[in-house]
């Protein structure tokens, strides 16, 4: 945070400096300096931004013997992400990519079973590096490429066109299958196909490189005709990543260590034809987790799997690009997501770079689901500003 701090005070003095000095600079100055630091400056580094504002309302039908009590509602305002990247082209072969990242704390499903049932306090909002990393080649020249630093990896495509959901993210894949570490990567890319494999260290012991993972895709884009992308990934343990790492660590205590690893795979696809669209996305465990760890509804040791799907249409009303995407999902022993969601969203965007969203879905939960949820609905309408 402190390096980003003097990044820009550097940045913004520089410019100051250009704005005070330039109308006295004689060209023929100019060429014996050389060019311009803040424009060769400005010239490699990009900078961009995204600020979303949620107001959400939910309805939580609970069972008997819930530990959240009895039935209720919720609705609340949130700034829930602000996020400001940097891309820096250092030269032909050289990319820096940072991200500034501040989310609200809203309430989701992970957050109130770590709440109300093992006690955890919320973390406060903060500012973050959310990913800082190095990537080093020229796909175009040559097709292999290494990227090093805070990532998050390719595990799943993770891909949605709903709003950021207050009470879950979304997908139910992210929940799942989202994974943030400091990792080291090494990818090609050469007409649409795309495969990169990827090592860090594991968050259960100290021994660098000890989980990997791989993700292989093809991606067809063009003016005419479909769009297409189709893909899968593999990871060695699924137990790594961070909404999964945060249940298990609280089920077996804070002071223990996670014994089992759980190999995982993911197969995604998304067919785009004259502004509508279908994807669909599937993530399963290849194993058992040991039963303390992450359990089913028979108290047995969870081998879990979701599926999502999307369908939508991209049209103009009064000049104005209109997105509208009906969504279905589904897990099997995740006990703290829904069995099954439905869900309805709509975007438009009202003004350059300006978008307002709103969004209705349902959930059923299963009966052992630990938080003693029978079902829920709630409904977020966001406003998306990027710059």
């Amino acid at each position: 945070m402190r390096k980003g701090c003097y990044f820009t005070i550097v940045i913004v003095a520089l410019a100051l400096l250009s704005l005070i000095s330039g109308p006295a600079m004689a060209v023929h100055e100019r060429e014996e300096r050389g060019p311009n630091i803040f424009s060769e400056i400005s010239e490699r580094v990009s900078m961009g931004g995204l600020v979303l504002f949620n107001y959400y309302w939910a309805d939580i039908g609970l069972l008997s013997g819930s530990s959240l009590g009895e039935d209720f509602s919720q609705s609340d305002v949130l700034a829930t992400n602000i996020i400001l990247d940097f891309d820096a082209e250092v030269n032909d072969w050289v990319n820096i990519y940072a991200a500034l990242y501040y989310e609200e704390e809203g309430i989701s499903y992970v957050s109130m079973f770590l709440q109300n049932v093992h006690g955890v306090d919320a973390p406060e909002p903060e500012v973050t590096w959310d990913e800082a990393v190095v990537t080093m080649g020229d796909t175009e020249k040559f097709p292999f490429y290494l990227a090093a630093g805070k990532m998050y990896i390719p595990f799943g495509a993770l891909q949605t066109h709903f709003v950021h959901d207050p009470l879950m993210d979304a997908p139910m894949t992210l929940i799942m299958g989202e994974t943030q570490k400091n990792a080291v990567l090494l990818g090609a890319e050469q007409d649409g196909f795309s495969v990169s494999a990827y090592t860090f260290r594991g968050e259960w012991d100290n021994n660098v490189a000890s989980q990997y993972g791989v993700d292989a895709c093809y991606e067809r884009v063009c003016e005419e005709g479909p769009e297409l992308l189709v893909g899968a990934s593999y990871i060695s343990n699924i137990a790594e990543s961070d909404h999964l790492a945060e249940v298990i660590q609280e089920n077996i205590g804070s002071d223990e260590e996670i014994e089992d690893e759980v190999e995982a795979y993911a197969a995604y696809f998304r067919i785009g034809i004259a502004g509508a669209f279908l994807e669909a996305e599937y993530m399963a465990a290849m194993d058992k987790f040991d039963p303390n760890e992450l359990a089913n509804d028979k108290g047995e040791g969870a081998e879990p799997w979701v599926l999502h799907l999307e369908a939508g249409y991209n049209f103009n009303v009064m000049d104005r690009p209109l997105e509208v995407a009906l969504q279905y999902a589904m897990n099997d022993e995740l006990l703290i997501l829904p069995d099954e969601r439905y869900g309805i969203c709509a975007h438009l965007e009202i003004f350059s770079n300006t978008t307002l969203s709103a969004a209705y879905c349902h959930d059923e939960f299963n009966d052992a689901n630990p938080l003693g949820i029978d079902e829920v609905d709630w409904v977020v309408s966001q406003l998306e500003v990027q710059f």
